[in-house]
């Protein structure tokens, strides 16, 4: 009888702390709102909107919880991050708990705020950190993404090499997830990493095997939006015949987003072909909705039409255009140059930092095994004193 109580009260005990120790679980909305996150980021932000207020009587990791939601939600909704203030305290908590399972994605989203702030050093140290915070067999959805944004980065900066070394990680990643249509944007980005080196038979190889997964697939946006890359590597190889076999399906199926991209190659493509009044309507078309870069060309390829044309009152009127959208492009230009310096300057100002903190807790640390070192060998001595002098005790 007596063992049986001891027993109880033993299995009470563990219960009581598997209960005290165990992670509460979430509110049931809050797993609704992730769940969201991904596929209806709108629908997410609208019903974390609505538990904004209630959050605040909820336990600390309910509310980080709810923070990095908040920041997942708006990423995938393509809203632009303006500030870290909402992502740090969310680091500083998932750090300090040594959470595994939402440290990883909370680094990722750090680098996805850094990006969108243009600090590309300090996006792409999340990035590894995530990275590194995964097992290695493991996360490869979370890593998929991450690779991927590291690889556009380098493009971005120009370190093509390390783009594709990265990319193709990302590849892996979605060949074990099985993953046929994010392969596709893989295949298309490491298409453009060899094209930016110059490597065009690489890049066209790479763009074939994305545009036959698409097309097993049967996605027709994914086909398109190949094809379009195939036909500006095809126009800038000279194969006009190429080109606007390729570019055809993408202005069949046209999308507001890729206006500029696709009435660029359709203006290019057309001018050198000598197909003048498409090239005007196109080139016409991307003053209306084209980026600055696109405009530029399309009033540098009007002006030049206009010269042909012998029209000399409207070539003048398309190069004041070029030279406005030139001198628009110039200031961009300046101050995102400026911007990277400052950006590169606080990289190496936190780096300087993090080195003296560094060095900093190594002296502390060495200066404390050196206390407890000397603190263990007086206790050696002592002891060594007490039994000697013991012994002698005994003795006399």
């Amino acid at each position: 009888m007596k063992q049986t109580s001891t027993r109880f009260i033993l299995l009470t005990c563990l219960l009581l702390c598997a209960y005290a120790c165990g992670k509460r679980p979430y509110p049931k909305s809050l797993i609704v709102a992730d769940s969201l996150a991904s596929a209806r980021p709108d629908s997410a932000i609208a019903l974390l909107n609505t538990l904004k207020e209630s959050m605040k009587a909820e336990s600390e990791a309910t509310r980080m919880y709810y923070r990095l939601l908040c920041i997942k939600a708006n990423d995938k909704a393509y809203i632009r991050h303006t500030s870290d203030s909402l992502i740090l305290p969310v680091l500083h908590y998932y750090t300090e708990k040594k959470d595994e399972h939402h440290l990883p994605e909370a680094y990722y989203y750090a680098g996805r705020v850094y990006r969108d702030l243009e600090d590309a050093p300090l996006a792409l140290d999340y990035f590894q950190k995530a990275i590194d915070a995964l097992p290695d067999n493991k996360g490869y959805r979370l890593k998929s993404k991450i690779y991927s944004q590291m690889g556009t980065l380098f493009l971005y900066q120009k370190t093509y090499d390390e783009a594709l070394k990265i990319l193709k990680e990302a590849r892996k990643c979605n060949i074990a997830l099985k993953d046929s249509a994010s392969m596709v944007f893989n295949l298309r980005d490491i298409a453009n990493g060899y094209r930016c080196l110059d490597q065009n038979d690489s890049s066209l190889y790479y763009l074939r095997k994305a545009y036959y997964i698409a097309k097993v697939l049967r996605n027709y946006d994914l086909m398109a939006m190949v094809q379009s890359q195939m036909a500006s590597l095809y126009i800038e190889l000279e194969k006009y015949d190429l080109a606007r076999k390729f570019l055809q399906p993408s202005l069949d199926s046209l999308d507001i987003p890729s206006r500029s991209g696709i009435f660029s190659m359709a203006s290019k493509l057309y001018h050198k072909t000598g197909s003048i009044d498409s090239a005007i309507y196109y080139y016409t078309e991307l003053l209306k909705c084209g980026t600055i870069y696109a405009k530029q060309t399309a009033c540098k390829g009007l002006a030049e039409i206009a010269i042909m044309h012998n029209n000399p009152q409207e070539a003048l009127l398309h190069l004041r255009q070029y030279q406005q959208c030139t001198d628009s492009i110039y200031q961009i230009t300046n101050i995102e140059t400026i911007r990277r310096l400052h950006t590169l300057y606080n990289y190496q100002l936190r780096e300087k930092e993090n080195n003296r903190l560094k060095t900093a807790n190594e002296r502390k640390q060495n200066l404390i095994i050196y206390i407890i070192s000397i603190g263990i060998l007086i206790i050696a001595l002592l002891f060594a004193y007490l039994q000697r002098y013991k012994r002698k005790k005994t003795a006399a």
